[in-house]
């Protein structure tokens, strides 16, 4: 079984949802300690120009709180002015596929007490319409103790996995022989150039969302043409 592992993200960009076209099952790592501007509540969009975050607003919280504890706030309306924002940044695109924008709709105007049960389901959503399938696991059901590297290569351990398919920003503290021991082969997720228009859409650091609309049920194959899982070194 092929495990990838992730914090669990709002409507991401498209690399961290890459990992899913190579494993079998995606672990979102929602106990460990919520990141204060990071990306758990937030995504990063771009519109005439112009860099911005679409934020999912939060209650006031200790710095160490689990992502799984933190709580949305609902002080001021704000799901109806996030639909017409994304409207307006998928532009041409919302009208590509009426389904996937309906049911994107849906999972928007939601109205869980806890972000997690916010931004797991957006994440699901570019999964399901990008025909990306692999299975998505809560590392709280999994109740795995440890940190950093010696708790990633737990969760493997756990949930069976025979190969960990990583971001290479973790290179700089994963060693393979951790994961050898275990039996568990560490792989990288590595780019490779494709057409400009392509490559630009699929690095991008913005939010997939376009990419889900735009290619549809096609992005898995762009995603293994642009994308190569390597051993590491």
């Amino acid at each position: 079984m092929r495990v990838a592992i992730h914090q669990p993200q709002y409507l991401p960009w498209t690399t961290l949802i890459a990992k899913g076209c190579f494993v079998d099952t995606f672990i979102l790592l929602d106990d460990v300690q919520f990141q204060r501007r990071g990306f758990q509540n937030r995504t990063l969009v771009t519109h005439a120009g112009q860099d911005t975050y679409v934020t999912v607003p939060v209650e006031k919280h200790d710095q160490k709180t689990a992502i799984q504890d933190i709580a949305i706030s609902y002080e001021t309306p704000w799901q109806d002015k996030h639909i017409r924002t994304w409207q307006m940044l998928l532009g041409p695109h919302w009208d590509d596929n009426p389904e996937a924008v309906d049911d994107l709709v849906a999972r928007l105007r939601r109205s869980p007490r806890l972000l997690r049960d916010y931004t797991v389901p957006t994440m699901e959503w570019m999964l399901e319409w990008a025909a990306i399938p692999c299975d998505t696991v809560l590392a709280s059901d999994l109740n795995v103790q440890g940190d950093r590297e010696a708790r990633i290569v737990a969760l493997c351990t756990e949930i069976g996995a025979t190969e960990y398919v990583s971001g290479t920003g973790a290179s700089s503290y994963q060693t393979r022989q951790a994961f050898d021991a275990v039996g568990v082969e560490l792989t990288y997720l590595h780019a490779s150039p494709l057409s400009a228009e392509t490559t630009s859409d699929l690095l991008s650091p913005y939010s997939a969302a376009k990419n889900v609309l735009k290619y549809g049920d096609r992005l898995p194959g762009l995603i293994r043409e642009q994308f190569e899982c390597r051993p590491s070194d």
